[in-house]
């Protein structure tokens, strides 16, 4: 018969791959035009920016510039508002400010920045005394700076909180919008905003206030914009994605309509042999004897194809609206990317049918149930030093500092990553947890890689010897072996020189109307079903006739595509 599923499914994997490609290329250059323009207002609008240590700052936090002393604070402000008020040009970059109204927009109005301050409604700070006097209540209080070349800030917020109690502020932050456009000869342009936020913190009074930025985007398309092709420019036309996009469904469509009559074919199967099994060995088949006459492979398909179909749609909706959200781009494109990855492995099921070709997924399917009894157990052990670590560790070492990045850490460490610099990077401020870092580590290492980690990759190693040195004797279910019976009985009755016949498609001869009524494998001789049929001599179960009427044989017509292979 003609493979219509497989050629099917190559060219929606074709299709899809293709669609990945040219969606992952714009993503990619859109996601970098974001970060590219997050780094240039770090330079700008940040006074003395830190330089990043690649060699010690694993885990960089978001503090770009510290704050030491009164005439610091006065000096980033300042810095800030005049590169603010000055961007269009100090900048290289195509910067204005924010959106406007184009009836009302006016090409030489700066809108004013916004400082927010965070502190207590009274904070008294004695220390020569040992002496302190706060309120818990906490206020924000909003101040419009204006363009400095007109006024500072300092003469601009001349009796403010920062002049009366500095003492008693928690944080304060600098809020303004910038606008810009995103040109790429790949995609149409787009029209960006920046939200920015220049956050200076002062929560626990420790002599330096870090200085952090935040920024969000929000990305839509121009009012103006025109996209096109145009072969001298070589700028992309959105007409030739609409077309792909659309071969894509329609593919998509086509292969879920024929595992969808596939999967209603095998349950109209799987009916009609527990009715048959019930009325003739009055015997009812339990749910794990049955489940092989699914092909769980079609699931698997369906399955994918609702994920690419979801995020192919979600993404031409975003391409005609032009509203880029990067967060929702990312949640589509884990859609997106979870249906090309089943797709991809929908065609594992193709290499089924060759013994040699499936032996990774027969011992992942042996060996699951042991690695996973083993994983609870080493979890455990996990749980603990990953608590354990962050509790002693944390406050000394930057890899152990919140219970993620201690995980990551733990987890680099199994895998044999950066041991050195984990060891060099523990702080000796405290002797007890200096000694109890480097006895901490070496128990951990020496457990988990010469124990944890050699015990597990033994337990699928051995699965696969085992199944490799075994590869005739395997684990059959009752259906499996009423089929084999029969091909055994066959192949001695005819002894010829085929008695190696694969028994991984025995429910084809099942099914198969090439035997007549009396060779019907359904109906053993005498009166009898053998349940197991191995090359040693292994006791038989028999299962009796029953005499209500005798017994059928399901015609193959209707069930052309259902071939049931036991890969055990």
């Amino acid at each position: 018969r003609f493979p219509w599923k497989l050629i099917t499914q190559v060219i929606v994997i074709f299709l899809v791959t293709t669609q990945l490609s040219v969606i992952a290329q714009q993503r990619f250059q859109l996601n970098q035009f974001v970060s590219l323009n997050e780094d240039t207002f770090e330079q700008l609008f940040v006074m003395n920016p830190q330089e990043a240590n690649p060699t010690k700052d694993y885990y960089q936090t978001s503090v770009t510039s510290t704050i030491i002393t009164m005439d610091d604070l006065w000096n980033q402000l300042n810095y800030t508002a005049s590169r603010y008020f000055g961007i269009k040009e100090q900048a290289v970059g195509p910067y204005g400010y924010g959106w406007h109204d184009k009836d009302t927009f006016d090409e030489n109005d700066k809108p004013p920045m916004k400082l927010c301050v965070k502190h207590y409604e009274q904070g008294d700070i004695i220390p020569e005394i040992k002496s302190y006097s706060f309120q818990g209540h906490k206020r924000e209080v909003e101040y419009l700076l204006n363009d400095t070349n007109v006024t500072s800030i300092r003469e601009q917020l001349e009796g403010s909180i920062l002049e009366n109690n500095f003492s008693s502020i928690i944080e304060l932050w600098l809020k303004f919008n910038l606008s810009s456009v995103y040109l790429d000869a790949q995609s149409s342009p787009l029209c960006c905003q920046f939200d920015i936020t220049l956050l200076i913190e002062n929560r626990i009074h420790s002599g330096s206030m870090p200085v952090s930025m935040d920024m969000s985007s929000n990305i839509v398309g121009c009012s103006d914009n025109r996209s096109s092709y145009d072969p001298a420019t070589g700028i992309y036309d959105n007409k030739q994605l609409t077309i792909l996009e659309s071969f894509v469904l329609l593919f998509l469509l086509l292969s879920t309509i024929q595992c969808v009559r596939s999967i209603i074919k095998a349950a109209r199967f799987t009916k009609e042999v527990r009715t048959f099994f019930r009325k003739h060995y009055n015997y009812r088949l339990r749910i794990s004897e049955y489940t092989p006459l699914y092909n769980w492979w079609f699931v698997l398909v369906v399955i994918s194809n609702v994920l690419v179909a979801l995020g192919t749609i979600l993404f031409l909706i975003t391409q005609y609206q032009e509203v880029h959200h990067l967060e929702i781009d990312d949640i589509v494109s884990i859609v997106y990317g979870l249906g090309v990855f089943l797709q991809w492995c929908g065609l594992l099921r193709f290499l089924s049918y060759f013994d040699k070709y499936n032996m990774l997924l027969i011992t992942l399917r042996l060996a699951l149930p042991s690695v996973f009894r083993f994983i609870v157990c080493g979890l455990i052990f996990y749980i603990a030093f990953l608590l354990l670590g962050w509790l002693v560790l944390g406050p000394y070492h930057p890899k152990f500092k919140d219970p993620s990045v201690t995980s990551e850490c733990l987890f680099s460490l199994v895998n044999g990553d950066d041991m050195f610099n984990t060891y060099i990077q523990m702080e000796n401020i405290s002797l007890p947890a200096f000694i109890f870092s480097k006895i901490y580590l070496y128990v951990f290492i020496s457990l988990f890689i010469y124990v944890v980690l050699s015990v597990f990759i033994s337990l699928i190693s051995d699965t696969y010897e085992t199944l490799h040195e075994q590869w005739t004797v395997r684990s059959r279910g009752l259906l499996q072996d009423f089929a084999s019976d029969y091909i055994g009985r066959q192949t001695r009755k005819q002894n010829d020189n085929n008695s190696n016949q694969n028994n991984d498609n025995a429910f084809e001869f099942l099914t198969s109307s090439m035997y007549s009524q009396d060779n019907s494998p359904l109906v053993p001789n005498g009166g009898s079903l053998v349940q197991r049929v191995t090359p040693r001599n292994t006791p038989t179960l028999q299962l009796p006739i029953s005499n209500n009427s005798s017994p059928r044989v399901p015609k193959r017509g209707l069930y052309p595509d259902l071939v049931v292979r036991d890969e055990n």
